[in-house]
């Protein structure tokens, strides 16, 4: 079903408006203070990154994300928001204070001390607002020691979390259409403290979740697990789909049809990545260890995750000699994103490089350069990545792979090869142009087929 989304400002006369500082102009931050100006409140988005702000009030965001930048632009347009680089005198005369700083640091190293950082400097000031929202995702218990800090000021304010649940790709639906709020108020908060963050989304039908801060912390954190086992599940069913000549694409649809189950994040592939999931379930596997839990689900989605590459650049080079040249469609680590974090095509390419492949000619609709790689030589079209190639792999989901030319791509390649990681090959198209095309859902085809019997297979 297609999500319902308030207009920009409508209603707005009829709805309490508030003053907003958002701390963090990152992927959390801007789409924060974004979509709370397109609701209609005055929203100031600060940082420490002076050349992040330059770009920004001259419209530049600074990363790929549908609709970002038109919403960007029209809350500077209306000017409900605008761009800073002090915390401090951001927070005068607002309402609520948004923490979205980061909480990794460069190794990947779980870290409050940014957060710790803006609250200090917040709670130093000559007035604190009265709400201090923490946005950022924090390791299971860390709010107890930001709550202490805050009350040993005795500065009247006081702190809350507030989990995010945006997806890279559909951050903006997400935010303004959530399955849910998730509020974490400290102990002995009395409930109408969160009166103001119901007036903040007045003009969203969701419901509120409120809790602990204890609580709201782990909501977030097995969000994200439950999501990464799911993802996990689907790709070691599709394992089986291949073995017994089952088809993924039809065993998703039938047990996706349940509604215990549903039909998300059942989608095989060639692993999770980005920056959510696979910090998440490194930190429940940790955490598991140090509290002596001994848990067993958890650390096996994380072997299986990392594994996942390896596998797949095995089934690519199996029973052939090495490929002289594989043209890589997909860098990022989903589609509508140039977020490489974690990207399981960065893994595969890393897998493929330990088997022996020597030449990688990569595309990516919006990752234009790989500095990581710089080995891989990225192209400007799916076309320039195949030619000559012996082998085409597709590594992300980007809807124009869907609809490619497999004739001219016969024409460019010295060996009519498909791996689709991802499920998103015209498998009819692909084999029309004689093409063998193995995938992760189901078993290798070649020829051409009875194309009524391929589509109804998909649909």
């Amino acid at each position: 079903m297609k999500r319902r989304l308030p207009s920009a400002t409508g209603g707005a006369a009829e709805t309490p408006t508030l003053n907003v500082e958002v701390v963090g102009a990152g992927y959390v931050g801007l789409v924060t203070a974004a979509c709370l100006a397109w609701l209609g409140h005055t929203v100031r988005c600060v940082d420490v990154n002076l050349a992040r702000i330059t770009s920004l009030e001259s419209g530049e965001v600074p990363f790929s994300e549908p609709g970002l930048a038109d919403l960007v632009r029209i809350g500077m347009e209306q000017r409900r928001l605008s761009f800073g680089t002090d915390v401090v005198d951001a927070a005068r005369a607002v309402d609520i204070v948004f923490v979205a700083v980061g909480t990794l640091d460069g190794t990947g190293r779980w870290t409050d001390e940014a957060v710790q950082g803006v609250i200090r400097s917040l709670l130093g000031g000559e007035s604190v607002p009265p709400l201090l929202v923490v946005r950022s995702t924090l390791r299971p218990g860390r709010m107890a020691d930001l709550d202490s800090l805050v009350r040993a000021s005795g500065r009247p304010t006081t702190l809350l979390i507030h989990p995010e649940f945006t997806k890279e790709g559909t951050a903006i639906a997400d935010f303004l259409s959530p399955d849910r709020i998730v509020i974490g108020l400290p102990a002995g908060c009395p409930p109408d403290v969160v009166r103001p963050i119901r007036q903040l989304y007045a003009r969203i039908d969701a419901p509120m979740v409120v809790v602990d801060h204890a609580s709201a912390e782990m909501i977030k954190i097995a969000s994200n697990a439950f999501l990464a086992t799911k993802i996990t599940f689907a790709n070691e069913i599709a394992r089986f789909c291949r073995s017994v000549g089952a088809d993924m694409a039809a065993v998703r649809r039938g047990i996706g049809l349940d509604r215990r189950i549903g039909p998300d994040f059942l989608r095989s592939g060639p692993g999770f990545g980005g920056s959510c999931l696979p910090s998440q379930i490194d930190l429940l596997s940790a955490m598991s260890d140090e509290l002596g839990l001994d848990l067993e689900l958890l650390p096996a989605v994380r072997r299986s995750n990392r594994s996942a590459a390896g596998r797949i650049a095995t089934e690519v080079l199996s029973g052939r000699p090495t490929p002289r040249r594989i043209g890589l469609l997909g860098l990022a680590f989903k589609a509508h994103t140039d977020d490489l974090r974690e990207s399981p095509a960065l893994r595969l390419i890393d897998a493929l490089v330990e088997h022996g492949v020597e030449d990688i000619r990569a595309y990516d609709p919006v990752v234009r350069h790989l500095a990581s790689h710089p080995r891989v030589a990225v192209e400007a079209s799916a076309y320039a990545a195949a030619d000559g190639a012996d082998t085409l792999v597709v590594a992300t989901e980007w809807p124009e792979f869907r609809s490619l030319d497999w004739n001219r791509l016969a024409r460019l390649m010295t060996r009519r090869e498909v791996f689709d990681t991802r499920g998103v090959v015209d498998l009819a198209a692909a084999m029309d142009a004689g093409f063998l095309v193995r995938s992760l859902e189901r078993a290798p085809h070649s020829g051409s087929p009875a194309r009524e019997l391929v589509d109804r297979s998909v649909a």
